[in-house]
């Protein structure tokens, strides 16, 4: 009876467990959703039940029969031993300690079950020959999981991404707009269900494997089902369209090449010609595919063209200083989002900004753990191939079963195509992609002690210590996570209070939750934000909205106090600050700049705060720096405030000499930036009417648009097509006949009768009623072009989202915070001219020049005074 009652017991455990596991494989954005209510408590039941599953499946007493831990063989058990003395050394060096042991948790977690699924694997039934573990039911499990993920996967994808797309492509076409569907789109692609196509691939790239293994092994119908599902998970691959997927596919695919040439006993002819027709495929779809082959390109540029590589370059590069500032031991897992600012170069732009990981798996072990991370990890990936290669000795592998050679092979290729991955990726933080991890190790160790090296166990003297210390462990984590998990409830509460719009209850559950677990600086931002928000943009009393917002910087001091790298708090705090101590505002936006330089309007708060302080000087030279990183800001209504105004022309004045200036020292060979330096300093000194200094930069710069706009400010708009050159017509009516935005502008200034109908085209939509409505009445009374693009009106006011927060923060269901400042566009320029005035989100030579220009204006930030 008591046995009955373990098995039944652990039988449970282990459903639970799986039943979690499918949760977070199919759940859709579920790597987002395991930060949310009620989600967040499955997922530690899921390792709290997975790690008493494997206790019992280690420890229970079954029929008799004593059990006991069994080691990994192979040496992994040392590697082990060096996983948890690493994780211990990083706690006492992390200097986010709390975080720190909540992650280490995750992984001891993990550990167990690895173990838990080793012990699980070598039980047998007593009499009875080795089962071939490809035909057992938790693999078949795992193998139908895989297909049932790959038909939702496409499935949510066609849904919610394709489908409303397609109709938006579709009403263009009905505004007479063509307009494809963008697959290099990281937005457009399978994002379903992690909420990234990267961690689809990664998924993906260790089911294929698995599933042909399946389909080769089944018989019948079975092989049928196999088949189908192989073909829907490669549809499901292809719709990532991630490059280190497909890289990792192109090793994976190689192995097995290797393997069956070496070991299959197929026709060699045979082999060959479809082994030579997979790469040839392989390799056409590379070369068809852009995101690809502008992989090659960032590579020979090392990232200096922007985009995604430049973004995989800043975060290399931003975690090799994190690893170098504590290289034995890391700064501590789960630090990189907290300090990820204090080590971004200053060169990397717009480009990077914000992120919880590095995108690379070695980057991210060594800027968390060090030197002695990577040294676990590289060993521990030498022993896991030693050990499959042992197997693949002659002698061994004539006496493995065919159906355990096939599992062979897809856990060779699974672990070397995910191998390739993990260097462009970090996935380490995706359940389901560990979990599939752990289950391809378990079922290696299994497979070596079948073949290889018989079982051995901890000598049973040390079998109670050993138990004694895992459940010391495991008492200890949970004691530790009670705070955490009540604080996260009464979060929970307070942003249901605030959606309710009753401040007072959700400004008292949520600093109950920051009481209890104030090393979470998530509490206080949203706190101080939720109350600098009513304070400076509420309608209140103006002594309710001083209290409000005396009690805002008291809690964005004590989130910085918690997590000072952050720009986000620092800039808040220089806005709070701002209204009546711009000394103190000062020193908040030298630090906001040091740890994010090109933010926008980080300088705009600077620059106020000096010209609060008496010094206009510094105020127009911080304003000045603003304009040269973004041009399209100095034509801005706001500068018509009367604080501004009188400043104006010398804020214009002093971009122009910085223009200059920057073309001056610029690199002869960097022709790109400064052909952007001319187009940019010439746009501006056309919108204020230098019109010969305009016309200078435009023809050094070869841009016909900013020749062409000098031109029509010198012509009558009803005889246009006989002032200008035959070849400015003739671009012009392309640009047209392309729906290019500036073209549709112009159009619709030369001919103001259909106006309405260039400008719809133009804005790319019939629902933008305010701005057209506005558009149409300005251009009644404006003489030239230049007049009408000189927009005067503040139509409504401008804040800058602060876009993933919450997921950044590892925390959902709060506000999703603004800036506290604003600002104004420019309309015709912002809808329109984007190609006139343009800013640059990477361009390091450009931001390590300006950096001479703001550091001087810095001032340090005053230590928190708290209570």
């Amino acid at each position: 009876m008591r046995d009955r009652l373990l098995r039944v017991f652990s039988l449970s455990l282990g459903l639970i467990t799986f039943g979690v596991y499918g949760w977070a494989v199919l759940m859709p954005d579920n790597h987002s959703l395991i930060v949310g209510f009620p989600w967040f408590y499955l997922v530690q039941g899921g390792f709290l039940c997975g790690g008493i599953w494997a206790i019992a499946n280690i420890w229970g007493k079954q029929d008799d029969e004593s059990k006991g831990l069994v080691w990994l063989g192979g040496g992994l058990d040392w590697i082990i031993f060096c996983l948890i003395a690493t994780l211990s050394l990083s706690l006492l060096t992390a200097q986010f300690t709390e975080i720190a042991v909540l992650y280490s948790a995750v992984d001891i977690a993990y550990v167990g079950i690895l173990y838990g699924l080793h012990h699980f694997w070598l039980r047998q039934p007593k009499n009875d020959e080795p089962q071939s573990l490809l035909t057992h039911p938790l693999l078949l499990a795992q193998g139908l999981l895989c297909i049932g993920f790959s038909v939702w996967s496409l499935t949510l994808w066609l849904k919610d991404t394709v489908s409303p797309e397609l109709s938006r492509l579709a009403d263009l076409r009905a505004l007479g707009i063509e307009a494809s569907y963008r697959f290099s789109s990281v937005t457009l692609r399978n994002w379903a269900t992690f909420g990234h196509p990267n961690y689809v691939a990664g998924f993906l790239l260790l089911a294929l494997p698995l599933l042909i293994s399946l389909a080769i092994a089944a018989k019948s119908w079975q092989r049928w089902l196999w088949i189908v599902g192989c073909g829907m998970s490669v549809v499901a691959f292809y719709s990532t369209n991630s490059r280190g997927g497909w890289l990792g596919l192109f090793v994976a695919f190689g192995v097995i090449v290797i393997l069956l040439l070496r070991k299959s006993s197929l026709p060699r002819r045979w082999l060959s010609f479809s082994s030579v027709a997979g790469f040839t495929l392989l390799v056409i779809w590379a070369t068809q595919n852009d995101r690809l082959r502008g992989t090659f390109t960032g590579l020979f540029t090392l990232g200096q063209q922007g985009g995604e590589f430049a973004y995989r370059w800043i975060t290399a590069y931003t975690g090799w200083q994190m690893g170098w500032d504590q290289p034995l031991a890391g700064q501590g897992l789960g630090s990189t989002a907290l300090l990820y600012q204090e080590f971004r170069p200053v060169w990397a732009g717009l480009e990077a900004e914000i992120l919880f990981q590095l995108h690379s798996t070695p980057v991210q072990i060594w800027a968390e753990l060090g030197f002695t991370g990577i040294l676990t990890i590289v060993l521990g990936l030498f022993l896991l191939t030693k050990m499959w290669w042992k197997l693949l000795q002659p002698n061994i592998w004539e006496a493995i079963a065919s159906e355990d050679k096939l599992l062979l092979y897809a856990i060779g290729a699974a672990g070397a195509g995910y191998s390739v991955m993990a260097l462009t990726d970090y996935q380490l933080d995706v359940i389901a992609i560990t979990g599939f991890l752990l289950l391809y190790i378990s079922l290696l160790t299994n497979l070596y002690h079948r073949y290889v090296t018989p079982v051995l166990s901890l000598k049973p003297i040390f079998q109670p210590l050993a138990l004694s210390l895992i459940g010391l462990t495991l008492v200890g984590i949970l004691s530790w996570s009670i705070p955490m998990n009540t604080a996260f409830a009464y979060s929970h509460q307070a942003f249901q209070s605030l959606r309710q719009e009753k401040l007072e209850n959700f400004v008292d559950q949520l600093t109950t939750a920051y009481s209890l677990a104030p090393w979470q600086p998530y509490y206080a931002y949203q706190l101080g934000w939720s109350l600098g928000e009513v304070a400076l943009w509420g309608n209140n009393p103006s002594d309710i909205s001083q209290t409000l917002r005396e009690e805002a910087i008291l809690w964005f001091q004590r989130a910085i106090a918690t997590s000072p790298n952050y720009e986000f708090g620092q800039s808040s705090l220089g806005w709070l600050t701002l209204v009546d101590t711009p000394t103190v505002a000062t020193g908040y936006f030298s630090r906001a700049l040091e740890l994010m330089p090109y933010h926008r309007l980080t300088l705009v708060g600077l620059g106020e705060s000096w010209l609060k302080r008496g010094e206009p000087e510094k105020a127009i030279e911080a304003i000045a720096i603003e304009f040269v990183r973004f041009p399209a800001f100095a034509t801005s209504p706001l500068w018509l405030d009367p604080k501004w105004q009188e400043y104006y022309p010398a804020m214009l004045r002093r971009t122009d000499e910085i223009f200059t200036a920057l073309l001056d020292q610029t690199d002869n060979k960097n022709q790109a930036l400064q052909t952007w330096l001319h187009q940019n300093r010439g746009a501006i000194r056309w919108y204020y009417g230098n019109d010969l200094g305009a016309a200078e930069d435009f023809q050094a710069s070869n841009f016909s648009l900013g020749q062409l706009l000098l031109d029509l400010d010198n012509i009558d708009p009803e005889t246009w097509q006989q002032d200008l050159t035959s070849a400015q017509i003739q671009a012009f009516e392309s640009a047209i006949n392309n729906n290019e935005k500036w073209a549709l502008a112009i159009a619709a200034w030369l001919s103001p009768d259909e106006a309405e109908f260039y400008l719809k085209k133009a804005l790319h939509s019939n629902n933008q009623t305010e701005i057209l409505n506005y558009l149409q009445s300005s251009l009644k009374d404006k003489n030239t072009l230049r007049d009408w693009v000189r927009n005067k009106e503040p139509l409504r006011p401008n804040r800058i989202r602060r876009l993933g927060f919450n997921v950044i923060s590892r925390h959902l269901g709060g506000n999703q915070p603004s800036d506290f400042g604003a600002f104004y566009d420019n309309i015709p320029v912002t809808n329109f001219f984007g190609n006139l005035f343009t800013s640059l989100r990477y361009a390091p030579e450009l931001d390590l020049a300006l950096s001479e220009y703001w550091q001087p204006l810095l001032e340090s930030s005053p230590a928190p005074e708290l209570d």
